[in-house]
């Protein structure tokens, strides 16, 4: 079994916001029964990035693609950049 069979991707009746540090995310998907999740990040502001971030259990946030689409393409690709980024220090970073 691969990396990209180990992530699963959650049901929108699953997807609550959480805040982590005055970052505003949104989780959609785990790696191995919640080691890390996927989320995005979303504001009021329309025109605003969207961000793909790792959230670590710690609350380090780990900015892995500049939007889903990007993200996407990653896990397509299985890129490990993208799939498992290694965090480097604890706290919010997107």
């Amino acid at each position: 079994m691969g990396n990209k069979e180990t992530i699963a991707f959650w049901r929108l009746d699953e997807i609550e916001p959480l805040d982590v540090g005055g970052v505003r995310i949104f989780p959609f998907a785990d790696f191995l029964i919640d080691s890390h999740r996927y989320a995005i990040v979303l504001s009021a502001d329309p025109r605003a990035s969207t961000p793909i971030v790792v959230h670590h259990n710690n609350d380090t946030l780990i900015k892995i693609a500049e939007s889903f689409t990007d993200f996407v393409r990653g896990y397509l690709s299985a890129d490990e950049d993208v799939l498992h980024p290694t965090p480097t220090v604890s706290g919010p970073s997107a």
